[in-house]
């Protein structure tokens, strides 16, 4: 009996009774504590499956169907301890238990409405908890893989998919999860001061939105160098729906701490730091029904399919919006706060401003991941392009390192500083714009980010009302803002192909392909030089037996100036070049010393009817002066795809049909090579870019964390 299997249900009937327990605590008071122990057990069971479902990874317990599904023996340690929230099970079972630790460590803070926040807790770990019950990471293989004997445990697994082993992956997910989490117990602060109308409650959980921020930002950047290091492409955000899904909430959990600060400084914004609470929560769960629940599938570059039922976690969703909605329309004279200064630039208007420019802009982001939904209830479903979001990026880009610009200042500054600051960051502008092609709107952009480091800087301004960890997350923000400026428009890249010991020279780099290299991840090796230094190097450029899928990653050598970012695109081998050849329908194309006409498809429908399909390419081929009409195929059994070879007349060289592309009509033939032709050489066809000042990114996001988590190492606030 899988004992297992069970434990869902018990952290789920502990919680119900936690909750039941809270609720007589209304009427005595002695119960509080009861409720607190069962949900503190609950906790521990919920702790215990994750565990247990880490043991069965490590230990290769192939008869679970997650671990079926999502490891193997061959994976190292740190990669099948990773693989544990590799999919819908794990991952949620992770949220949950960081869910109740995170009720578990505010329950230490909250003493006066603790009746009610076991309670509100419970019920919001419950809707967590069902939906582990519909997706039980210790369900057997056996009933759900048809192959699998029931009873018997398989000898291995199906592996985890390549793009996920990476050690930032192994911390990426937990980090995000601990975000979202965090963000429930600003929601329930929401919810008690609605219904106990007393809305300092919400200063109290200042703490945990702090958290919150801290943990979805370093999460967003934790995925955001996977990205650049793993996949290939360059960059490090895509505007993919999976990234969108944790920008949003990041936006809307910034916008909610600093209303909070003027809350605190001025007993305003108390409607709308409600509102913000109940959003945040609200985006992290639409955020996950939307890529998680495959409804984003296909414009979505992220391996998260609709496996389980997500029905649940959008009841969830709707039933918070309405019953904050209800609360909110019954306080509506009693939540509201003080009036603020009409001046228009005082300090926490200038704060509203950007409080106002980041919701905007969450807003555009939520819609434009939100498109394909929208277009398919008019038609056929389809996304946005980056510059969709580039449009809107932009101008907010500015508005908000005008503001921070601002926001050091009391009053007007002196001539002096203006004149002080002005002239180090047009210097400093000037410097990085060097060489490099010069567009006006970005460097106004760049100098007015160097202006910002230096009035966040005590020295410079004589005094600034702003906390420590204010300017230091400001000064972050200014100097991401410079990486992305030098990343994306002082960046060069190359497109070019490296023939087997030969050298391509891109000063100051050389490449010189040696060839294949054989292991878990085949690699194209080259020679890599760079000024007087030379080393080997790989990219690594294998088919995932798994997925069936090509994978390609590349080298990164960091650099203070630029990053050297070489991506691989092809390996062309020259056994390959010398017997293969791809072409369109209607084309013709000598090659070596035959002429090639692929004039269309021909499918056996006989074979068919009996469920083996054949296809055949036509192909007209001109051999010595004579035409033949030609037909390799390939024929299904089944999974198994076999080869029908045909011969080329008054020779033993067979004609292969090794791919096809019935829609877009293209055919792939394999040509035995004439007797005594020479080989070609292997090559490699390479991306080799220039990442300038990129590493300006990486410190800037790193900047911004340091300052958000500052205020977590204090006592009071």
């Amino acid at each position: 009996m899988n004992l297992l299997y069970y434990l869902p249900w018990l952290c789920a009937v502990m919680v119900v009774a936690s909750v039941i327990v809270a609720v007589q605590s209304f009427k005595n008071d002695n119960l509080l504590k009861i409720a607190r122990y069962i949900y503190y057990g609950a906790t521990a069971v919920a702790g215990i499956m994750l565990v247990a479902v880490t043991i069965a990874f490590i230990t290769n317990q192939f008869q679970f169907a997650y671990v079926y599904n999502y490891s193997s023996t061959e994976l190292p340690l740190a990669y099948r301890i990773a693989a544990v929230w590799a999919g819908q099970q794990g991952s949620f079972l992770l949220w949950t238990f960081l869910v109740m630790l995170t009720v578990v460590l505010a329950l230490r803070y909250q003493t006066q409405y603790a009746q009610s926040f076991v309670t509100l807790a419970g019920l919001v770990t419950l809707v967590f908890i069902i939906h582990c019950l519909h997706n039980n990471p210790f369900a057997y293989v056996w009933d759900s893989v048809k192959d699998v004997v029931s009873g018997v445990k398989p000898e291995n697994g199906q592996g985890l998919n390549p793009l996920l082993q990476d050690f930032w992956m192994v911390i990426h997910p937990p980090v995000l999860f601990a975000g979202y989490a965090l963000a429930t117990v600003p929601y329930i602060y929401a919810m008690i001061a609605l219904v106990y109308n007393d809305y300092s409650v919400m200063t109290a959980g200042y703490r945990f939105v702090v958290a919150t921020v801290l943990a979805l930002g370093a999460g967003i950047f934790l995925g955001g160098y996977w990205a650049y290091k793993v996949l290939g492409w360059g960059g490090y955000w895509g505007w993919d729906p999976v990234e969108n899904a944790s920008l949003i909430p990041w936006l809307a959990g910034l916008s909610l701490m600093h209303g909070l600060i003027i809350q605190k400084r001025k007993q305003a914004l108390v409607r709308f730091n409600i509102i913000m609470a109940i959003v945040t929560f609200v985006m992290v769960i639409f955020g996950t029904f939307l890529t998680r629940s495959g409804v984003l599938s296909d414009f979505s570059v992220h391996s998260f399919g609709g496996a389980g039922n997500f029905t649940d976690l959008l009841l969830f969703m709707v039933t918070v919006i309405l019953t904050g909605i209800v609360l909110l329309v019954y306080r509506r004279d009693a939540a509201t706060g003080k009036p603020l200064d009409n001046t228009l630039f005082a300090k926490e208007n200038v704060m509203i401003y950007g409080i106002a420019a980041l919701l905007f802009f969450a807003l555009f982001v939520m819609i434009g991941t939100c498109m394909p939904i929208i277009t398919g209830f008019f038609g056929q479903a389809s996304t946005v392009q980056e510059s969709y979001y580039a449009s809107i990026s932009r101008p907010i880009g500015f508005l908000i390192i005008i503001l921070l610009l601002l926001a050091p200042f009391t009053k007007r500054p002196s001539v002096r500083v203006v004149l002080i600051t002005g002239t180090i960051a047009l210097a400093v502008s000037l410097l990085v714009f060097m060489g490099q092609p010069f567009v006006p709107a970005t460097f106004i952009l760049m100098m007015l980010s160097f202006a910002v480091v230096l009035t966040n800087s005590k020295g410079i301004v004589a005094h600034i009302p702003l906390s420590v960890s204010a300017r230091i997350a400001h000064c972050g923000v200014a100097l991401l803002v410079v990486g992305i400026i030098t990343s994306h428009t002082q960046s060069v890249e190359y497109h070019a192909e490296v023939t087997q010991n030969e050298k391509k020279t891109l000063y100051p780099v050389t490449l010189q392909l040696v060839g294949m290299s054989d292991g878990v991840k085949n690699a194209i090796v080259f020679n890599y030089e760079y000024y007087n230094t030379s080393r080997i190097i790989q990219t690594p450029y294998f088919i995932d037996t798994r997925t069936n899928q090509l994978f390609r990653e590349p080298y990164i050598d960091y650099n203070l100036h630029y990053d050297v970012y070489i991506s691989p695109v092809e390996y062309i081998s020259g056994k390959d070049r010398l017997t293969q050849i791809m072409l369109k329908k209607g084309e013709v194309r000598s090659f070596n010393d035959v002429t090639v006409r692929f004039d269309g498809f021909d499918v056996d429908r006989m074979t068919m009817m009996q469920g083996n399909a054949t296809i055949y390419a036509l192909c007209t081929v001109k051999y010595q002066g004579r035409e033949y009409a030609l037909r390799p195929g390939v024929m299904f059994d089944g999974n198994r795809r076999n080869s029908v070879p045909t011969v080329l007349p008054g020779t033993t060289r067979a004609i292969s049909l090794l791919d096809f592309d019935i829609q877009e009509k293209i055919i792939v033939l394999h040509i035995d090579a004439p007797a005594g032709a020479t080989v070609p050489p292997d090559s490699a066809i390479v991306d080799i870019s220039f990442k300038r000042l990129i590493w300006l990114v990486w410190l800037g996001t790193v900047v911004i964390a340091i300052g958000i988590a500052l205020p977590l190492s204090k006592k009071k606030w």
